[in-house]
This record gives structure tokens, sequence and C-alpha cells, in this order.
């Protein structure tokens, strides 16, 4: 055995075997008084040792994984984490947490037998998600899941705590020509979770940050940025042959911002539904003291996306056409449009012009309608569309009703709320109280309910906006669709369906709450949602914009000016003084 000297936190004892923990008669180092002593362990195959250790031998283990790079597989994790005392969850932590290991995965898996499975704390890791393989042009990406802590795999995970976990995927942004991934790249995975938490934890370059069903879980303090789809995502609990309701969940002061998605698989604050696509319920949600904007990586395409070249290159001849075909075309040119022709109304093609490619200058990208076929903008028929400034893009939908048109618009980001997707077969969301989380969105959806059986849901005391980003154009008019302002979705609406005992009070949002049986307004103050009219309710960076750049500038936009709005009313006051909650947080975000 070899005499393993660790960095600051722990104490220097003899290296883990799996057939001992320390030599043969030697008295182990005495503990500090808040926990056990530090076990250090270097290399993947110590660390393959611990796992392997019994269960009475891990409980109450604290191991301390000094720097370095960990590649553990699958295999490791089996019943690793079955048996343990729950009194004594076994630790793992970086020795030094300014130097920390890193990992490329975690899993909390039963045995064959099943089981439940966890006891354990994972505290001050990083977990690299590097081994998705690369993509050339023309392919779309990898088909598989890939998590970096994964839980609930063959039984129940119980009694985890995760805390200060950086996850970092492999993602690049869209707008700069990164493929999209088949399927997902997640930072956190469980959907059967008992008594599990997750805070102050970083994710990013993700398609998903985390995802959680079962009861008792708690995710606060996180942060996600730069990433392409949710934040959060809660669904009941899949169990073989059925699910059971995801009850008791916490979601407080979570901040997602940043954005780089291509909207295909665009981003949602949190996203509620049933994945496992059976009849049970959510309930007992409180979802509260959250911050998110988008960024200046969501101006960018929005539907469709898919696969775009990443070289230079001269726009071809002809455009290929598929719902999957999105391209940087770099360069000045002129390309035909491909035959408008569909069976069903889709958006065929999206076209981006680059703003790097050196050869490209100043000359517009023009793009021709096939023979014969018309494009249409607006109420207006074109010869041509031509785009001319960097990042400049244009969605093309077809329509079988109206043969032989290319109808071209704007694309335009898509940021939702707290959206939820109907729950099947009679279940539903009930008790959930949604209170004083700053929103700014570019969808309808700032909250969405839809369920007929929803019963007993809250929303009070929130600030939803659509962020207005100025000119971004340079042509002298400010917050204009070639801005980036959605005008397709000009409201952030609080939309309560369905179902009863449901409430909206004293939250800004910028649009009416849709109503229906027996929802309650109270004193909620809607705004003019288009142009700059939302702007003299609140307060701005100097020029005409409400497009936050920063966390504190998310905060600082959101409070109305003096008298526009009743005491008591949004997230955040006139005076900082004067807020309802502590927004002191986000002060140092990532």
């Amino acid at each position: 055995m070899t005499r393993i000297l660790t960095r600051r936190r722990c104490m220097p004892v003899f290296g883990i075997l799996a057939a001992s923990l320390l030599l043969a008669g030697a008295a182990p180092v005495p503990a500090a008084a808040s926990q056990p002593p530090c076990h250090p362990v270097s290399g993947t195959a110590e660390l393959r040792a611990v796992l392997a250790l019994p269960a009475d031998a891990k409980s109450g283990l604290r191991v301390c994984l000094a720097a370095g790079r960990y590649d553990l597989k699958t295999p490791d994790f089996r019943a690793a984490f079955t048996g343990l005392d729950p009194a004594r969850p076994i630790i793992f932590e970086a020795a030094d947490p300014a130097d920390p290991p890193v990992l490329t995965r975690w899993v909390f898996a039963s045995g064959p037998e099943g089981g439940e499975n966890g006891d354990a704390i994972l505290r001050d890791l990083v977990f690299v998600l590097d081994d998705v393989p690369e993509v050339p042009p023309g392919e779309t990406g990898f088909r598989g899941h890939r998590y970096g802590v994964a839980m609930g795999v063959g039984g129940i995970t119980r009694n985890v705590t995760l805390e200060r976990l950086t996850v970092r995927g492999s993602l690049g942004e869209a707008r700069l020509g990164a493929p999209e991934l088949e399927r997902n790249l997640t930072g956190i995975n469980g959907l059967r979770l008992r008594n599990v938490t997750i805070r102050d934890s970083r994710l990013e370059r993700l398609v998903n940050g985390i995802i959680v069903g079962g009861t008792g879980i708690t995710v606060t303090g996180n942060r996600m940025r730069h990433s392409w789809g949710d934040m959060l995502r809660i669904s009941p609990q899949v169990h073989p042959g059925g699910c059971s309701d995801t009850e008791g969940v916490t979601v407080t002061r979570n901040m997602v911002y940043d954005h780089w998605a291509n909207n295909r698989l665009h981003p949602d604050v949190i996203h509620m539904f049933a994945s496992s696509g059976v009849s049970c319920s959510i309930r007992g949600l409180t979802i509260a003291e959250n911050l998110a904007f988008p960024g200046v990586g969501m101006w960018q395409p929005g539907r469709p996306t898919g696969v775009r070249p990443r070289v230079p290159s001269a726009p071809p001849a002809r455009l290929p056409e598929g719902d999957r075909a999105f391209h940087i075309l770099q360069g000045a040119g002129i390309s035909e449009l491909p035959p408008a022709a569909c069976t069903q109304e889709r958006i065929l093609i999206g076209v981006q012009r680059d703003g790097t490619y050196e050869g490209g200058g100043t000359a517009p990208l023009r793009l021709v309608p096939h023979p014969g076929d018309r494009l249409a903008e607006g109420q207006s028929h074109r010869h041509e569309i031509a785009l001319t400034r960097p990042w400049q893009t244009v969605r093309l939908t077809c329509d079988p009703k109206r043969p032989g048109i290319w109808k071209a618009a704007p694309s335009l980001p898509a940021m939702q709320g707290i959206f939820t997707n109907s729950l099947p077969d009679g279940a539903g969301f009930e008790d959930v109280e949604i209170r004083h989380n700053i929103l700014w969105v570019t969808a309808p959806a700032a909250v969405s309910f839809r369920d007929a059986d929803n019963r007993g849901i809250t929303v009070m005391q929130n600030t939803f906006l659509q962020p207005l980003p100025g000119d971004r154009d340079g042509d002298g008019q400010a917050n204009t669709v070639l801005d980036g302002v959605n005008m397709r979705f000009p409201t952030s609406r609080v939309v309560l369906q369905n179902g009863r005992d449901l409430a909206v009070h004293n939250t800004i949002s910028g649009g009416p709450p849709a109503r229906k049986s027996g929802a309650e307004q109270s004193a909620n103050v809607l705004l003019r949602p288009r142009g700059q009219d939302a702007g003299r309710y609140f307060a701005a960076l100097p020029g005409p914009t409400l497009m936050p750049g920063t966390p504190q500038d998310a905060v600082a936009l959101a409070r109305p000016k003096p008298g526009r709005v009743p005491p008591g009313t949004g997230a955040v006051a006139t005076e900082p003084g004067d807020d309802p909650v502590d927004w002191g947080w986000v002060s140092d975000p990532w």
C-alpha cells in the first residue's frame, strides 16, 4: 500500500484497497468533530475498489478524491449503493475543492435483484461529458442518453445530496453552426427518487440541466447557462409497469440564462409532463425566487434547425429541402429554393447568413423561388429574399392548401417559463405555489397549466416580462422584428385554463391571464406588450432596451418605476429595500 498526502481538508491515511480500508492493526486517524476522517483516493482503480467494498464498510465512509481524471463505466456502479445505512451516508468529495477531480459519470444503480439504492453525498466534483462523438457536417448527432449523474437506475434512489457539482457537456452554440444532438445530453437525471437534494451546482453546454421525479425533492441554488434545453424537468416517477405520483418538490433560487439553443430544442425554465406516458399526478410543488432570462446567445435561429455546415462555403445553386436542413450559407450569392410542395404544413427550410465569413463582405445572400413558385412575406409577394446582415435568418414554410408558395418570416427565439403538458387519463397538477419569480420569456407561456383536473394552483407576486433588445440591427428603429422582438408572441401570459381553486394575483405579466373554471385575479397588472410601451413601467439601462445582459440587469430591469404598479405587486419593488424577498443571491451567478 502507498501513503497518499492529500491537500487542505484531508488527513493523510493509507490508500484504500478493496480488501481493507486500513493496514492491519493500524488505528484510524481521529476524525474532526463534524465529520469522519478522510480516506484519500487517487486514480480510477482506487475509486473502483471503494465502490466494490461491502455495504457495511462503505456506510459512514468519507472518500476524498485527489485531482485528476476518473474514467468509470456504468457497470462499476451496479449495486454499489445498496444496503447502506441511511443514518451513515457515504461521502465522496474533492480533496481540494480548488483543484477538483474530473469524472465522466456517476450512477446510483441497484443490483439485478432490484431494491433501493443511495444513502450518499457528492460534493465539489466536476463531471465532464466529453465522450460524446464528434458529428461531421451533414449528420444529426449521436442517438442515446448521456447523463453526468444518473439516479434511480434499477430501483428507487433515496437519501442523496448533490452539492456544488459542475456538469459540463460538449454542446456548442447553434448560431455558430454547432450540430444538434438526436437525444438528450443531461446534467442530473432521476425519475425514481426519495429525499434527494440538488443544490449549488453548475450546469453548462448540455441539452437539459436537471430531470427529476419522486418525493421529497429539493432543487435550490443551481445555475445553468450555455445550454439548449430545459433547466429543470419534473415528471411522475417511472416504475416497471407503471408509475406513482411525484410529490413534495421545492424549487428555489435557481438561475438559467445565456442559452445557446437552436429552438428546435427550445428552452423552458421548468417543463412538467408525464415522461412515463401513464396516469400519475404531480402535487405539492413550491416554485419560488427563481430567475431566468435569455441572454445574448438566444438571439439566433428559431425553428427549424438541424444540420448546418460549420466550414466556410459559398451558397449552393439550389438549396436542398427537408425539415432538418438548416444551413449557414456563408458569403454572397444566389440560391434557388426547392419546389414549394408538401403534404402537410411544415417548416422546411431555414437560412442564416454567417457574419464571420471573410469572403461575405456586405453583399447580400439572395434566395429566389423555384421557377413557377412564389415567395410570400406577410401579405406581399416577393421576387427574392435578401439576407444582408450578420446572423440574419429567415424561415420558410409551405402549405398544401396553397401549393407553389413559400411563406417567409424571420426566425425568432422561443423561451418558455413554467410550462406543462397535459398529464394523461385524469391525472393533474395539485397544490402548486408559484411565487416571487422573475422570468424574462420570449414565448407566450410564462406559466401554463391546462389540465382539466388541476386543483389548487396559486400564481402570486411574480414578474413575467418580454425582453426588448433595442436597436440590434442598427436601422434606427428599436425593438422591431428585425431586432429580435417576437411579435408573433408579444405577451408573457399566465394560463390557468382548467380545474378548480386556481388563483392569479399581484403578478406582473405582459398580457391578461387566461382564466376558466374559477381562476381568480386580484390586483393583476397588465402591460401593454408591444414596442417600447413596457419600458415606461420599468427601470432601463441607457438606451431603449429591456434586454438583460447579466443577472443583476435582469433584476434591475424588472423594477417598476415609481407609481406605476400597486405596492406589493411583482417579485421586486421600485426600491431594493422594499423587495418581498432578498435578491442579493444573484450577485455571484457562476
